[in-house]
């Protein structure tokens, strides 16, 4: 399908996204404008994105696998995927993208390498995203496929990047599966982002682990806790299996997969993604007007009702609305120096870490070593230094990846308490200007987006160095008869080891302090654009109406009717008219059709 063909006058350049674009601008707000103006010109040429949300295990990845016809996407026992992992329609190649700013090729086979937990603890590679492109159908063009990290893993930063990733997310597949069959952990965060989406689909996976009756039961109680609990009106469940989509994949029409329950699925997705994309253009318009409006219409409020205060409760409200705000920059503030401390002390307790870690594991590798050392075969002293050198990396780089793997884990542990203190105090103190706002001024502002995911890349690499490679005294040794040298090497076994896992920790030392650094440099700067912002906006609009209160009476008549205006023109764009559609006004506020 040509982009071309999904644009119509809804995301043209007289689609209501553009009008909003417009009256942004018109209003005073360039930043906005131009946020709106992004969103409208991605809906136009028919670019949606549709993320693969869902609790570890689930069966995400298996899902996206079935539809890519060949496993693209790694799966395993434990959490896999670390980072957003992209499916695009193109040619057979794997593009992964680094926080760096370059661009990797991989062959497939290598993808796990840079997605998955286990390969890319901590995401150490800085891996900001990997696209995965494949010879899907022709209806995906367009269409951009996200596999999510999993919702309530051991890592909350997981949860919080795919919360993050909703705003950017056109719809959802949301899968579920039998054991159990959804939890607290999904149903919180399905409750928070049921509107953030323009579509949902339910896909319960694994339904071939049941039997028909078990299946019913299954579906009839999702479908009530999803409505009852999660705020949807209308719920469709998918009842697949991937691993039977698997053993005959894809969703083209030539092979019979009805026993999976696949089918339906691509058939539901086509529908609604497919030829012309109407449906969906609709439903993510709908959904991105209403995000919109609500920003803009809040600006506008607040300051049409700025500018009609007389002196006396201008100065006072600004007064009250003035100290609210310096409360959120001191909460700000005060939270980033608890954080900053906090994150010293976890630094300064690594190497505690490292130490308690590696003592028993030396103690194993020297008794391992020096229990081979007498069996190591070799005649002269190289063949001997050899021969050591590799038993000895083979010994020390199993328990080295232990260690970094469980301090790794605990660093992750304490990277999302932090995280999660950072944005609630955040969130709430927000939460306390909004308040404000709403009792000074009489208007409800768009809640706080304050999404914290302290986290960052790691480096360390598990080199092993040989002990007889690259030093003078090192190659003198090798003119030794074996025989020689081997009493030698089992009475400096425990030292060569304590010195070797002494290096290995100080390494694994300064990577974890530099992910540590970069993690919070990286949140600081977010949080605090997103402060800025949120602050920068009240301000801009309650300054706004004392310049037009200041300019006189019958500039501030006309200034306000200009924004009762605009108010009119949004509020007419963003009233839902039918279930679908959008009403809409042409550039002439007064006329309006349907979209």
């Amino acid at each position: 399908m040509s982009p071309a063909s999904v644009r119509s006058s809804r995301s043209g350049p007289d689609s209501p996204l553009a009008e909003l674009s417009a009256f942004a601008a018109s209003a005073g707000q360039p930043e906005l404008a131009g946020e709106i103006a992004e969103a409208a010109g991605a809906l136009g040429r028919g670019e949606l994105t549709v993320a693969v949300l869902g609790q570890f295990k689930r069966g995400k990845s298996s899902i996206l696998n079935a539809f890519a016809g060949r496993p693209a996407f790694p799966v395993g026992i434990l959490p896999t995927t670390a980072v957003p992992t992209a499916l695009v329609r193109g040619p057979d190649e794997v593009r992964v993208l680094h926080t760096s700013g370059q661009t990797e090729r991989v062959p497939l086979d290598r993808v796990i390498e840079f997605v998955s937990e286990q390969h890319n603890p901590g995401n150490r590679r800085g891996v900001a995203r990997v696209v995965v492109s494949q010879p899907l159908p022709e209806w995906t063009q367009g269409i951009t496929f996200v596999d999510s990290p999993g919702i309530g893993s051991a890592s909350d930063a997981n949860t919080r990047s795919a919360r993050a990733l909703l705003p950017s997310v056109d719809a959802a597949i949301f899968v579920l599966s039998p054991d159990p069959p959804i939890t607290a952990p999904e149903i919180a965060f399905l409750s928070d982002v049921s509107a953030q989406a323009a579509k949902f689909f339910f896909v319960v996976n694994k339904i071939d682990l049941l039997g028909p009756a078990e299946r019913v039961e299954l579906l009839d109680y999702l479908g009530s806790v999803l409505r009852e609990r999660c705020g949807f009106g209308s719920v469709r469940l998918f009842p697949t299996s991937a691993r039977l989509g698997l053993a005959d994949p894809g969703p083209g029409p030539a092979a019979d997969r009805t026993a999976s329950g696949l089918p339906e699925l691509w058939e539901a997705l086509r529908t609604f993604l497919g030829p012309g994309r109407r449906e969906a253009v609709q439903r993510v318009l709908r959904v991105r007007v209403r995000q919109f409006a609500t920003r803009l219409d809040g600006w506008i409020s607040l300051a049409v009702n700025a500018s009609q205060l007389t002196s006396d409760e201008r100065e006072r409200r600004w007064a009250a609305l003035a100290r609210g705000m310096d409360d959120l920059r001191i909460e700000h503030r005060a939270t980033q120096a608890m954080i900053e401390g906090e994150l010293r002390s976890l630094e300064a307790d690594l190497p505690a870490r490292l130490s308690a870690e590696s003592t028993v594991r030396v103690l194993r590798i020297t008794s391992a070593l020096r229990a081979r050392i007498p069996h190591l075969a070799a005649r002269t002293a190289g063949g001997l230094a050899g021969a050591f050198d590799e038993a000895f990396r083979a010994g020390v780089r199993p328990e080295v990846a232990e260690i970094r793997s469980a301090v790794t884990q605990g660093v992750e542990a304490d990277l999302s308490r932090l995280g999660n203190l950072f944005e609630e105090r955040i969130r709430r103190a927000a939460e306390r200007l909004r308040a404000l706002v709403a009792q000074e001024f009489g208007v409800e502002l768009a809640p706080p987006a304050v999404h914290v995911v302290l986290g960052g890349s790691a480096r360390y690499s598990d080199r092993v160095e040989g002990l007889f490679e690259g030093t003078f005294a090192g190659q003198t040794v090798l003119i030794l008869p074996a025989r020689v040298l081997r009493p030698g090497l089992l009475r400096r076994t425990p030292q060569l080891v304590e010195e070797e896992m002494s290096a290995q920790s100080g390494r694994l030392r300064s990577d974890l302090v530099e992910r540590i650094e970069r993690a919070w440099a990286e949140t600081r700067v977010t949080v605090t654009a997103q402060v800025d912002r949120d602050l920068r906006v009240i301000e801009e609009a309650v300054a706004a109406g004392r310049t037009s209160h200041d300019a006189g009476l019958e500039a501030a008549a006309r200034w306000r009717g200009r924004m009762e205006e605009l108010r009119r023109g949004i509020a007419a764009i963003a009233v839902p008219d039918g279930e679908d559609d959008v009403r809409r006004t042409a550039s002439t506020l007064g006329r309006a059709e349907r979209a």
